[in-house]
């Protein structure tokens, strides 16, 4: 199964997410790119190189005053997948999920994720409503 089907825990204040940081130091490399842009912007980083720069994104996210609540991680003993989102862009008012400002994977996103479908997916409300009159 793909990380990248399994949730993520928001960091909710700097100490974890400097622990992350030193974390990485040793892990790598990472693929690194910014969703909001697209994967012309992903570059790989050896661990020393990701962590700087993981650093770096989380002093920008501190400098706005947000909190560290805009880093989610996968297993953040083990990480594997790092999203971190720009506190900016992320309205509370709005209907739907910015995409992530960076995210940062062990596993190369150019890579195609097996997709999960949900059960009944592509079915139209018709469909739903005239089965269940029988």
């Amino acid at each position: 199964m793909s990380n990248r089907s399994k949730p993520l825990t928001g960091l909710l204040s700097w100490e974890p997410a400097d622990e992350l940081i030193e974390r990485i130091r040793s892990i790598g490399p990472w693929y690194i790119h910014s969703p909001e842009k697209g994967m012309e912007t992903l570059f790989v980083a050896e661990a020393g190189e990701a962590s700087a720069f993981l650093a770096e994104r989380i002093e920008d996210v501190k400098n706005r005053k947000q909190g560290a609540g805009w880093v989610y991680v996968h297993t953040p003993d083990a990480p594997s997948w790092i999203k971190i989102y720009d506190p900016y862009k992320c309205a509370s008012c709005g209907t739907r999920s910015p995409k992530a400002w960076w995210e940062m994977a062990l596993e190369d996103p150019r890579e195609e994720q097996p997709q999960e479908t949900p059960v009944g997916a592509g079915k139209s409300v018709l469909h739903w409503l005239k089965n269940m009159k029988s």
